[in-house]
């Protein structure tokens, strides 16, 4: 999808009256994306008129939407940097969902939905005046690209689902226990001293940082590919690193008992399941996304967690740069 001459018209009346004030462009969230790789901020408002920040990263022919995982819990400032080798020839627009970093927490528990958050992503393809969008999601993203699709299958024009959160409640289950084999005792006591820091501490951020910088070791093959990592975890205000907890408990509380397999299946997009064989998800949940989705392909990248793009970039973006340049999988 070309990226929309009316950007210059949305940037200039986004309104961000109602947000937490933007970092500045050229700040360290934009350093090092890619050499020449122009970088706009600005503020959209979205469903229930919400103000979500965005960034738009490089000026090329193809767009795509990167939809960062969470919910809630994190923002695109974990992937801004290190997905720098999606940019040459291309447009990301990332935003930061309702909820995370600068973008607006509504105070009305009843928005912190599902549909919310495909009502905002809708709201983001109407502001940047695309017809149709591709999409890439992680995690969290890959499943709220998934239910976008669901609601929205012909505003979708190809998806890469990067390893998706679970399909189900069962694969859910599964995803938590493996997690949780994974933590040894000296990280999971370094965990428990830090969670509590987030709410009453005198540094609830630096907290935060701290402590998914150590959760995130169990979502590794190898955990010292995240030196490596170029991102930041929290990027949040104090306040909302001791909200964050209640928000995600609403928003996976609306998913109800969820297995997204059969709505898939009216989902004709063409798109490419990426999962990593170190990843506490099972692989059958990224297999059941493939196979739900009518065409889906599913790429395995072996020695790699949830992350693929750190341990092993060169598999990760071989596969999803052709793909989104429409050359993989054949005939797609």
């Amino acid at each position: 999808m070309r990226y929309s001459a009316l950007f210059g018209l949305a940037l200039a009346v986004a309104a961000c009256d109602r947000a937490e004030p933007l970092a500045p462009a050229a700040g360290p969230r934009a350093n090092e994306v890619a050499a020449a790789a122009p970088v706009q901020e600005g503020c959209l408002t979205g469903a229930d008129g919400v103000q979500l920040r965005f960034q738009v990263v490089g000026s090329g022919r193809d767009t795509v939407v990167v939809l960062h995982g969470g919910p809630v819990l994190f923002s695109s400032s974990y992937l801004v940097k290190d997905f720098a080798p999606l940019v040459p020839g291309r447009t990301l627009i990332f935003y930061d969902q309702r909820g995370a970093a600068r973008s607006e927490l509504p105070a009305h528990t009843t928005l912190h939905t599902k549909k919310r958050f495909v009502a905002d992503l809708e709201a983001v393809r109407r502001h940047f005046g695309m017809e149709r969008m591709s999409i890439l999601g992680h995690s969290w993203g890959a499943m709220l690209a998934g239910l976008y699709a669901m609601e929205h299958p012909g505003r979708v024009e190809r998806m890469v689902l990067a390893n998706p959160a679970p399909i189900d409640v069962p694969a859910q289950i599964e995803f938590l226990q493996n997690r949780a084999a994974k933590i040894n005792p000296a990280e999971q006591a370094r965990q428990d001293s830090l969670f509590p820091l987030m709410f009453g501490g005198t540094d609830p951020v630096g907290a935060c940082e701290a402590y998914f910088g150590s959760l995130v070791k169990a979502y590794m093959a190898d955990p010292a590919a995240l030196a490596s990592f170029r991102g930041t975890w929290c990027d949040v205000s104090p306040q909302r690193a001791a909200e964050m907890w209640v928000t995600i408990g609403r928003v996976v509380g609306s998913l109800g008992n969820w297995d997204f397999r059969q709505p898939l299946g009216a989902v004709h997009v063409p798109t490419l399941v990426v999962h990593g064989t170190g990843d506490p998800i099972p692989l059958s949940s990224s297999q059941a996304w493939a196979s739900s989705i009518p065409g889906g392909r599913l790429e395995v990248i072996a020695s790699t967690g949830h992350f693929p793009w750190l341990e092993d970039p060169n598999a990760f973006f071989e596969a999803v740069n052709p793909f989104l340049r429409r050359s993989f999988p054949q005939g797609s």
